[in-house]
C-alpha cells in the first residue's frame, strides 16, 4: 500500500459530453429524469401558450430548459434536501447504534468513491449504514448492537475487503485510494457493477 499521508489517487470512468439545448429537452421527455418532474403539466402548457411571445419555443419544457439548463437538477437537489430533513428518516438514523471501527490490522486500506455510503436492510434488525471516513476508520450506524458485533467479530482484512467491493461496485465515476496499484485488480473487477439503474442526475452521470 502507499505510504501514510500520501495523497490519494483517483480512478475515473470516462464521461460522455454534456447534453445541451434540445438534447436536454429530449432527455426530459424520454423519462431521463424522475417522473414527478420529467414534463410540464397540461395546465402549465395552456398558461404558457397564453403568455408565449412570437420568438419563444412552442413547448413550456423547452422554454424552461432554455432559461435555465439546470432547472431539473435544482429541483432534484431541493427534493434531496427535503428528504434529508424528513423527520421519520432523521429520527430513525439518530436512533441507530453508531460506532467508528478502527481497522489497523487490515492488510488493505479502505477505498472511497462518489457513492461511499452503503445501506443494508434498514427496516430489519440487522440493518446498517456504513461509510469509510479514513483509510482505516469505518463509520457504522446499525439497528442493533448485534449487527455491530457481527461486524466486529469478523477479521479486519475481511471487513475492509467487503466494504471496498461495495464501494467500488456502487461507484459511478470516481474511486479514491492511496494506492492505485494495490487496488487495481479490485477496481477493475467491481467498478460500477452494482450501479443504480436510474441515477438521480442522469445528465451529470
Amino acid at each position: 500500500m502507499g505510504p501514510r499521508g500520501a495523497a490519494p489517487t483517483c480512478a475515473r470512468r470516462k464521461r460522455s459530453p454534456a447534453r445541451t439545448g434540445r438534447q436536454r429537452l429530449k432527455s426530459i421527455r424520454e423519462g431521463g429524469y424522475p417522473p414527478a418532474w420529467n414534463r410540464g403539466s397540461e395546465a402549465s402548457q395552456a398558461r404558457y401558450a397564453e403568455l408565449r411571445k412570437p420568438d419563444d419555443p412552442k413547448m413550456f419544457e423547452e422554454f424552461i430548459v432554455r432559461r435555465d439548463p439546470h432547472v431539473v437538477d435544482k429541483v432534484s437537489v431541493n427534493m434531496i434536501m427535503r428528504a434529508i430533513e424528513n423527520v421519520d428518516i432523521g429520527t430513525h438514523i439518530n436512533g441507530m447504534h453508531w460506532r467508528v471501527f478502527d481497522l489497523p490490522k487490515s492488510r488493505h486500506e479502505l477505498l472511497t468513491s462518489d457513492r461511499p455510503a452503503h445501506y443494508q436492510s434498514l427496516k430489519e434488525e440487522n440493518g446498517f449504514i456504513s461509510l469509510p471516513i479514513a483509510p482505516r476508520k469505518l463509520f457504522v450506524a446499525a439497528n442493533s448492537v448485534r449487527a455491530l458485533d457481527t461486524i466486529l467479530n469478523h477479521d479486519e482484512t475481511t471487513v475492509v475487503s467487503e466494504v471496498n467491493k461495495r464501494i467500488a461496485a456502487q461507484a459511478r465515476r470516481y474511486i479514491y485510494t492511496h494506492s492505485r496499484e494495490a487496488n487495481a485488480r479490485l477496481v477493475t473487477k467491481y467498478f460500477g457493477v452494482a450501479i443504480e439503474l436510474a441515477p438521480l442526475f442522469p445528465r451529470l452521470a
